[in-house]
């Protein structure tokens, strides 16, 4: 779980995403099938969202830092045709919205 030192909640490896992993906050205000793997409602629960969460704990893992996550997670769903082309060339601030 989170700490000082380490303040990223990850799952544990192999278990996939879980209420007891999670920040708090984060579990009071998701619905029960949005842990799901394959639910494709559930953000983990297609292959791209799965692939993108599995990478971001990994990046995580290794010391990536709260501030590069925006970039990290536009390369990926750039080529996923999910969001207007227009966004990226906006704002910093924009995009992170």
């Amino acid at each position: 779980m989170g700490s000082a030192s380490n303040p990223h909640y990850l799952d544990i490896d192999g278990e996939g995403p879980s209420p007891t992993t999670s920040h708090p906050n984060y579990v009071a205000a998701v619905p029960d099938w949005f842990w799901s793997e394959d639910d494709p409602r559930a953000p983990f629960g297609t292959d791209d969202g799965h692939d993108t969460f599995s990478a971001l704990q990994t990046y995580f893992a290794d010391g990536g830092r709260d501030r590069d996550v925006p970039g990290f997670v536009a390369r990926p769903i750039s080529g996923w045709d999910l969001v207007s082309d227009a966004i990226w060339d906006g704002a910093t601030g924009a995009v992170i919205a």
